[in-house]
């Protein structure tokens, strides 16, 4: 009997072990799950984020984000490797790249970074405002390609002026520090916008600029086009200039098709000339 008593006495012991254990192991996967969380989740997150609101096909990027550092990030690179991919080509073979943008803009330092790339771009960048093109994005729409910006008949631009929220628990002085950085801030906002411009007049472009920034209300297509911040209209012009936008692989022009038509009208022909020599040669003799 005792020595039953103390075998049960050691299983419950070594249970215990077991179990005291299997506490242990768990509590440090919880802190290991806790310290990866606090590193690099944020990042994981941001860039699964980024892959849905951006994605590639072929040679067409859609932009659907916020202008952030993640977002940001992620453009430059793809800009780059279609780059590096297409400009191996011969001239004949490489494409443009085509960036489809519906964003309401974002930070002022990450959107400039996007207009850098598509600057540096060896392959041109031709850009395609789908829904809007909202403060810093407007930006990055206008930097596109000269003569190769769109925009959609029902999409809608808009400029105004930056805001900034880093006058919280700030002295005198470093408000009037911000209030500086922001003046230049605007100044080169300014200056992209007249840069931008297809206008010749620079000057009057900047007055304009000035007068409608202040404000909060979105230019439609018309407007835009009219201040040289794009320069064709997608939905107004020739159906020609709307299938070059949106079908990429090509269509066949009309003279194409011509002669296309021409071609098997003739084969045809051809075929039917065959057939009556074979017939008169295989005739059925009475």
């Amino acid at each position: 009997m005792v020595e039953n008593y103390n075998k049960s006495k050691n299983k419950s012991s070594k249970k215990k072990k077991k179990q005291k254990k299997k506490q242990k192991k768990k509590q440090k996967k919880k802190y290991k799950n806790v310290k990866s969380c606090s590193n690099g989740s944020s990042s994981s997150t941001s860039d699964g984020t980024a892959k849905k609101q951006i994605w590639v096909e072929g040679h067409k990027i859609y932009f659907t984000a916020g202008v952030r550092q993640y977002t940001a990030n992620r453009l430059i690179k793809i800009i780059d490797k279609l780059n590096h991919d297409n400009y191996k080509l011969k001239k004949k073979y490489q494409r443009p790249i085509k960036l489809y943008i519906t964003s309401g803009g974002g930070t002022i330092n990450q959107g400039f970074r996007i207009v850098r790339a598509i600057k540096q771009s060896r392959l041109p960048v031709h850009t395609i405002v789908d829904g809007r093109a909202c403060s810093m994005a407007s930006i990055i729409s206008s930097a596109g390609k000269r003569g190769h910006r769109y925009m959609d008949q029902n999409a809608l631009f808009l400029i105004h002026q930056m805001s900034s929220s880093n006058s919280k628990n700030r002295k005198y002085e470093e408000i009037q520090d911000d209030a500086e950085n922001v003046k230049l801030k605007m100044k080169q906002i300014i200056n992209s916008y007249v840069q931008h411009s297809s206008w010749n007049d620079k000057n009057a472009i900047r007055e304009i600029i000035k007068k409608n920034i202040k404000n909060e209300k979105y230019w439609d297509a018309t407007t835009t086009q009219k201040y040289g911040l794009v320069d064709h209209i997608i939905g107004e012009e020739s159906e020609s200039e709307n299938e070059v936008i949106y079908s990429y692989s090509g269509r066949l022009s009309s003279s194409q098709n011509n002669y296309s038509s021409s071609s098997s009208s003739s084969l045809s022909d051809g075929k039917k000339k065959i057939r009556k020599k074979i017939k008169k040669k295989h005739k059925p003799t009475v």
